[in-house]
């Protein structure tokens, strides 16, 4: 694992927050949407940027940014992440962690230590065998589940969120999934977008229509979508 670059100021990888996000090389899953393709299949043995000279970017953007989101890649696999969020937690900011779920005691640490503000946790699909063909490889769903638990057993704000593509979802995969996760704080339908540098080629965004009526189905819980033009026609 290696810092692949950092995006100085984003508006929507934390809600309501201004957010400086570091981007981590290397992940253990193949998802054929992957729109960050290049840092997860060329996994760097060097960093791109140092982490001191992060830190001493952050310090000047101490009060006039929010928050830092840790994301990738996957950044639980990087071993230094522990001691990156507590220099970064250090200097004010509040912490968010993007993580696939596959390494729950990373997680588990960094919830008993306080480090972490907000957890957004990518679901890939239904917790069965749809699972596999999402993440482009054969999935060991224990890890994910216990880290599904971790969150909904903690004290943080967190998040579950789902880019949806037409090739690997139904709505039959989409109830079955919100079945097993509810109840939950907040749980986001992503719009898939072809940028001509996913794993796969020729994928296509699951249909807003669609969305919305799986949505409708449950009007007690807090599904929202991210990316969507509500006024797509059927």
């Amino acid at each position: 694992m290696a810092i692949a670059g950092v995006s100085n100021l984003s508006l929507v990888d934390y809600d309501g927050y201004l957010t400086y996000t570091i981007f981590f090389s290397g992940c253990n899953f193949r998802c054929p949407f992957c729109h960050n393709s290049i840092i997860v299949t060329n996994v760097l043995k060097e960093d791109e940027m140092s982490f001191e000279t992060i830190i001493e970017d952050l310090k000047k953007r101490v009060n006039k940014i929010d928050a830092v989101c840790f994301s990738g890649g996957e950044p639980s696999l990087e071993p230094r992440l522990k001691n990156y969020i507590k220099q970064v937690k250090a200097l004010g900011f509040l912490i968010k962690l993007d993580t696939n779920g596959t390494r729950p005691e990373v997680v588990k640490d960094l919830l008993d230590n306080h480090l972490l503000d907000y957890v957004a946790m990518d679901i890939k699909s239904s917790l069965d065998d749809k699972y596999n063909i999402a993440i482009g490889k054969a999935p060991d769903l224990t890890p994910i589940k216990e880290t599904i638990n971790l969150l909904k057993n903690s004290s943080i704000n967190y998040e579950f969120r789902t880019t949806l593509v037409d090739e690997l979802h139904d709505e039959e995969t989409l109830v079955r999934m919100i079945e097993y996760l509810k109840p939950f704080p907040k749980l986001v339908f992503q719009h898939f977008e072809d940028r001509g540098r996913n794993i796969k080629n020729g994928l296509h965004p699951f249909p807003y229509h669609k969305v919305k009526e799986i949505i409708d189905r449950y009007p007690n819980l807090n599904i929202e979508t991210r990316g969507y033009d509500s006024s797509e026609s059927r």
